[in-house]
């Protein structure tokens, strides 16, 4: 940074505007002047960035905060004399509350700032972003922090709204938990998920949406036994990954979610290998399935992907289904070929004596 302006390729790709109001409103901040008309137009800029930046705004201000205050210059006569010949002095901007701020410490270099703001947090986060900067704060290198972002997650959750917690089940699915391994930084946010207040209307748009976040937010759900009683429901859902996933689930009995990766050996030939292989995390579904109905219904589906788990379901229960040739039946129009081979494989095996 160089006369108060961010260079282009130092704000790891956030917008240059927005980071010169966030130096500016620190500036503010620590020098006890910051006014709400600020904070707003400021928390207005960073409520429009993806979860994924949030990494992103907290180095930034961490390293605005590192700054030295820059000194004012001394007035000019000119300015002395201007000043006094004012009428009526500016009505200064309404000073902002240690809670509404917290915001902007939480990413101080200093653990003790931290904590203290962490304490003072008064308003819930509304956006994907501010909630993505509160997650951040459970895995913060001092475990006085840590149990602070905890405690102040528990006690604004309630508050939360539902499509906070949408928009940052992609970041969590896929990369904390898919490619990390996170399991709680996910429980959190199943938990807003998963609210009674918000689950008739969180089910109503797994079923109706086309947006590819329902397929995140289907994943994180998985790990949850209050989908299992809604899987049948889903089974029609508009996105093909929702339908899917709950017949997978169904069919097998058990939910599975890929968490993170393993490392796996294996004696060979040449000597023991290692691997690595994705780390599955499963749990028996609570919930009676009727087998036979859901392959039915997965084998008239209209996405090959569906009718590929129906086929692979029929291979996996097929000494213990009693209309199967019925089943058979369904997939004599197939046109995909991989899924005719399981057919045919499935044919030939009850040919064999």
């Amino acid at each position: 940074m160089q006369d108060g302006k961010w260079r282009k390729g130092s704000t790891a790709g956030i917008d240059p505007h927005i980071a010169a109001r966030l130096e500016k409103a620190i500036y503010a901040l620590r020098a006890g002047c910051l006014d709400s008309a600020t904070l707003d137009g400021l928390l207005a800029d960073l409520d429009r960035l993806p979860p994924d930046m949030a990494q992103q705004v907290a180095r930034l201000s961490a390293s605005v905060f590192r700054y030295r205050l820059p000194s004012d210059p001394e007035p000019t006569l000119l300015g002395r004399l201007l000043a006094i010949r004012k009428n009526r002095p500016e009505k200064p901007s309404p000073a902002v509350p240690p809670g509404r701020s917290a915001w902007l410490r939480m990413c101080h270099p200093d653990g003790f700032v931290r904590e203290l703001a962490l304490h003072e947090l008064a308003d819930a986060p509304a956006s994907t972003l501010r909630l993505a900067l509160l997650l951040m704060r459970f895995d913060d290198w001092a475990a006085p922090v840590a149990a602070a972002g905890r405690a102040a997650f528990t006690r604004l959750a309630p508050s939360v709204p539902l499509s906070a917690a949408q928009g940052i089940a992609p970041l969590i699915a896929d990369h904390h938990l898919k490619r990390r391994g996170r399991m709680d930084l996910a429980a959190p946010v199943i938990d807003l998920l998963t609210r009674e207040e918000s689950w008739p209307a969180l089910l109503c748009w797994l079923t109706t949406s086309a947006d590819n976040t329902v397929a995140a937010v289907m994943r994180l759900l998985l790990l949850s036994d209050r989908l299992d009683r809604a899987l049948a429901q889903l089974l029609t859902a508009r996105h093909y990954l929702v339908r899917a996933l709950a017949a997978r689930t169904l069919i097998s009995g058990h939910a599975e979610i890929v968490a993170g990766r393993t490392k796996k050996t294996e004696a060979t030939f040449a000597g023991r290998q290692s691997s690595d292989v994705p780390a599955l995390v499963t749990r028996p579904i609570t919930i009676a399935a009727d087998v036979a109905a859901t392959l039915r219904q997965a084998a008239q589906d209209r996405t090959t992907t569906v009718r590929k788990i129906a086929a692979d379901g029929l291979i996996a229960n097929r000494d213990r289904l009693g209309d199967l040739d019925a089943l058979l039946a369904l997939f004599d129009a197939e046109p995909n070929g991989a899924i005719r081979e399981r057919i045919d494989f499935i044919r030939r095996r009850r040919a064999c004596p």
